[in-house]
């Protein structure tokens, strides 16, 4: 069954507080609720050391583009607060809502999504792997006391940009098989027509109401990284333009393909997961709205 990739993301999201551990946790422990507590005083500590060791490098740099560098930085740190405090202590139970409209609404696929799951995982791992060695080749031992909470806002961001993106295809599957069936009704059964039409109207109302829970789960975050994405592409940008570094270092070409590097990768979720998210979640608004006028 395709939901069986919930459970994926749930099993590795618990590792970093980011999801609740099982589809069947329903209501936290009380050490549950102090790791998701921690793990936020952990991301900040750690961005207030960040902060610290970055004060002097962001001195040096012409005052629009550190603040740029600031807003990218707050902008992972409000997203840490919304992902850990609000969604994991104030919003918990929209996760179990979520799921249990997916289970009730009917779709044809079988498709398990682990593949890109894994591949996608793969390819992050593979990006980072990279920036890490190019990094401490061009910084050395600054290179963790600058960015080291930054591998776990990186991948919070990932992890939830990936999730958001399987659980719409999840969403866009159940409406084409609701557009499906409704044709086929129509063609078929017209002296039936009105017990079944109610059926699928029934469906299409959970099935939005299933976008409004993905909106008020993923719709911050989103906001977020669109917001990060777009300035630090054009921090990148700028230092790509005009060949230089914003932290200041000896190695002056290992840092441009670093800034090459972590481009492509913000373009990838520029292109791959905020761009197909909005234009997913005005599909499906927008078709079913149609759909229930019938």
């Amino acid at each position: 069954m395709d939901l069986k990739i919930i459970e994926t993301f749930f099993k590795v999201g618990k590792l970093f507080g980011l999801t609740p551990p099982s589809l069947d946790n329903t209501k936290p422990t009380l050490c549950q609720k102090m790791f998701v507590l921690l793990m936020f005083s952990a991301c900040t500590v750690g961005t207030l050391v960040a902060f610290y060791y970055r004060g002097l490098q962001y001195a040096q740099l012409v005052p629009i583009k550190a603040v740029l560098w600031f807003a990218t930085d707050m902008s992972r740190y409000c997203q840490s607060f919304y992902t850990l405090v609000v969604v994991m202590l104030f919003k918990r139970k929209r996760w179990f809502q979520l799921v249990e409209n997916l289970k009730r609404l009917e779709s044809k696929s079988t498709n398990s999504h682990r593949f890109l799951f894994l591949a996608v995982h793969f390819s992050f791992s593979l990006f980072l792997g990279i920036m890490n060695f190019l990094c401490f080749t061009s910084l050395g031992s600054s290179c963790f006391k600058l960015y080291h909470v930054e591998y776990y806002q990186f991948y919070s961001q990932f992890f939830y940009m990936l999730f958001s993106y399987t659980v719409l295809r999840l969403l866009v599957a159940r409406y084409r098989y609701q557009r499906t069936l409704l044709k086929e009704k129509i063609m078929t059964e017209r002296t039936r027509f009105t017990t079944n039409l109610e059926k699928i109207r029934c469906s299409l109302i959970t099935l939005k109401e299933t976008v409004d829970i993905y909106n008020d789960i993923f719709g911050t975050v989103t906001l977020l990284n669109i917001f990060f994405i777009s300035g630090k592409t054009l921090v990148y940008f700028d230092n790509i333009v005009k060949k230089e570094s914003a932290l200041k270092s000896n190695r002056q070409d290992g840092n441009l393909l670093l800034y090459f590097i972590q481009s492509g990768v913000l373009m990838i979720y520029w292109v791959r997961f905020v761009t197909v998210e909005t234009c997913f979640c005005y599909v499906i608004a927008f078709r079913v709205g149609q759909l229930q006028m019938l």
